[in-house]
């Protein structure tokens, strides 16, 4: 009874914690200004979009807002050939206000997560005792494992990864733009492709450190 108590509450922890964690690293992604300012720098997004660096770092600052709900639309306008112009069309502001709206919704559903990883362990430690160190080591593996597929399925094929990933949380196709869209510009797909390499990178840093506190914690339990 106990191992079977054991197992339900570890994929309980597995589950719970890999969304709270996973959110956190794509907020980290997604409000480091410097980050997107590297990749328009390499990748010379102001020779092909005809905006400037103060503009597309306005435009970022602005998408962050969007993000964490300081405005409601996607209405941005900077100086393109001299003229104050609106970057993004319908479509693109559409889809963005939906992003948004996840993203608060994610938010919310983080911290929900944090406390149920948080109650999951105290109970894994209350009913497995000494075996819980083993059932935390077993947890975080299997995370790292998953992970791993993850990365696994985005390196070998992204454009796959990336509209199941898209198809998973939007129920309309207003994610796909045409080549000529202002939005795929700016954000173009090696921008998402070291996005996700980031994230990855990140979630996973966050199991290894995990791993090692379970792995000292196993230790001082089999010791005592």
């Amino acid at each position: 009874m106990g191992k079977i108590r054991g197992i339900a509450l570890s994929c309980s922890l597995i589950a719970s914690s890999f969304l709270a964690i996973a959110f956190s690293c794509v907020e980290l992604v997604a409000y480091d200004s410097s980050f997107y300012t590297a990749h328009f720098e390499k990748s010379a997004t102001s020779s092909r979009t005809g905006i400037s660096a103060e503009g597309l770092a306005h435009i970022v600052h602005e998408t962050q807002n969007l993000l964490k709900g300081v405005r409601g639309n996607y209405n941005i306008y900077v100086d393109i050939d001299g003229e104050s112009t609106a970057v993004f069309g319908e479509q693109e502001n559409f889809h963005m206000v939906e992003v948004a709206g996840l993203f608060r919704r994610f938010a919310s559903l983080r911290s929900s997560c944090a406390v149920i990883s948080i109650s999951i362990v105290i109970a894994i430690i209350i009913f497995l005792k000494k075996k819980s160190a083993v059932f935390f080591i077993y947890s975080i593996a299997a995370a790292l494992c998953i992970i791993a597929a993850i990365g696994l399925f985005a390196a070998v094929n992204f454009n796959a990864f990336f509209t199941l990933f898209h198809e998973m949380l939007f129920s309309n196709d207003k994610w796909l733009f045409p080549a000529s869209s202002m939005l795929i510009q700016i954000l173009d797909l090696e921008f998402f492709v070291k996005a996700a390499i980031r994230i990855i990178g990140y979630i996973s840093a966050a199991y290894a450190l995990l791993l090692v506190a379970s792995l000292a914690f196993f230790k001082r339990s089999k010791a005592s």
